[in-house]
């Protein structure tokens, strides 16, 4: 390509050199206009090859073409890259359990003493036996050991006994340290353990387990375990050590409120026995006014009746004014006549019938007219408790007056009231 457009430049000049030649002005201007055209159809191609194939310098220096926003999106998307790298190089990175003991007393004693234990049993042992049965025999037969012998188990047999010393410490070391390697494999990454569980899953005595979790806190071997007051439980966490605490607080309370409610059903059975005829009518009128309001709250979940629910709850409002004022005044309980014995049973008996009435898949005439009949008990009994709870109140402000009158006569007695005094 690049030879024919030499050729067709040398043409052109060739012809331009031809026209001047002859004096042809006509075909000297074609020529020139020939390559006016050239010339600019050549310049336009090297411009569009300029523009559609970079240079290795314009490669090379790209970047200081590049506008600010193209560059801070390639930098923003290789932060990502490498955000993203990271996160995954942390995910798949194993992470290593923080280690349960500051260190296991014994892992490398214990192996190291049963080893020079078991080598000075072998060579001093050895030593003993070879030296010390021919010496027996001997001494045995009237014979003498001689001094090299005597010398040999002179120092043989304390060696040896030191020996068997370091072989059952180093086994005792030994055999603790294993037990500690367990134990911490069951409770590596717990918040807490039961001494049962440990019990179970170890194989060891619960008594052994005891022992060893003493020497570990009494030696801070493991930091933050706690053992319980009770020592059923091992605490790692100060999450787990909070909820314990909880659970212990809660559990004391109840054994306490059990406890009271056993003394006061203690205390309650013997003043029924014992007690006086004002104590066993308090115990029964109690009795029988909590067990008609267990059934009244039964009752209120079983009737679907709005009036009638709303006379159960003025009822039971009257009931329970009622039972405080026999507290306060139990000698006052004889003004409640036949109310524990005879009206709460008779209004629990009209409630069951109101909801097997309420139940029957056909309301006749019948049991509406029933029911109506029960829906008008009700007003008129309440009615009877309002009166028996004015009478009750009654008779305390007449009491009250009473003492009110007896106080002022002592007063003017003392001459203490002078207004009483002057009537």
């Amino acid at each position: 390509m690049k030879d024919d457009n030499l050729n067709t430049a040398e043409e052109l000049l060739d012809k331009i050199g031809d026209s001047l030649d002859d004096l042809d002005f006509e075909g000297l201007s074609n020529s020139i206009r020939e390559s006016v055209e050239y010339i600019r159809r050549e310049a336009e191609k090297g411009y569009r090859d300029l523009i559609m194939t970079p240079s290795k310098e314009q490669i090379k220096y790209s970047k200081y073409y590049e506008t600010p926003y193209e560059r801070y999106k390639v930098a923003e998307r290789r932060r990502q890259e490498e955000r993203a790298k990271r996160a995954a190089e942390k995910e798949t990175r194993v992470k290593r359990p923080v280690p349960l003991f500051k260190g296991i007393p014994g892992k490398i004693l214990g192996p190291v003493e049963t080893g020079l234990g078991i080598s000075g049993l072998i060579v001093f042992g050895g030593l003993s036996l070879v030296f010390g049965i021919p010496s027996l025999i001997g001494a045995l037969m009237g014979g003498t050991v001689s001094a090299a012998a005597a010398g040999i188990l002179g120092v043989s047999l304390p060696f040896t006994a030191l020996s068997g010393g370091l072989f059952g410490h180093g086994s005792f070391l030994k055999n603790r340290a294993e037990r500690f390697t367990n134990y911490q494999k069951e409770c590596q990454g717990k918040d807490y353990i039961m001494i049962n569980d440990l019990v179970e899953k170890t194989g060891y005595q619960d008594k052994q387990i005891k022992k060893d979790v003493h020497f570990l806190l009494d030696r801070g071997i493991v930091p933050q375990m706690t053992m319980d007051e009770r020592e059923t439980c091992l605490l790692f966490t100060d999450e787990a050590r909070k909820q314990y605490n909880d659970a212990e607080q809660a559990r004391i309370k109840r054994e306490l409120e059990e406890l009271k409610k056993r003394e006061e059903q203690k205390e309650l059975e013997r003043k029924k026995q014992e007690g006086s005829k004002a104590e066993r009518e308090w115990i029964y009128f109690s009795e029988e006014m909590n067990a008609f309001f267990e059934d009244l709250k039964v009752k209120k979940g079983e009737i679907d009746n709005p009036k009638l629910l709303r006379d159960m709850d003025e009822v039971e409002v009257l009931l329970r004014q009622i039972y405080e004022c026999i507290e306060e005044h139990p000698e006052m309980i004889s003004g409640t006549g036949h109310l524990v014995s005879y009206y709460l049973p008779c209004m629990i008996k009209l409630l069951t019938t109101y909801e097997d009435l309420e139940e029957q898949p056909i309301q006749g005439d019948n049991i509406l007219k029933t029911k109506q009949e029960i829906e008008d008990s009700f007003d008129t009994i309440i009615s009877a408790l309002t009166n028996m709870y004015d009478e009750l109140f009654r008779n305390v402000s007449m009491d009250i007056s009473s003492d009110i009158q007896v106080m002022n006569a002592m007063l003017a007695q003392d001459g203490w009231n002078d207004d009483l005094h002057n009537r």
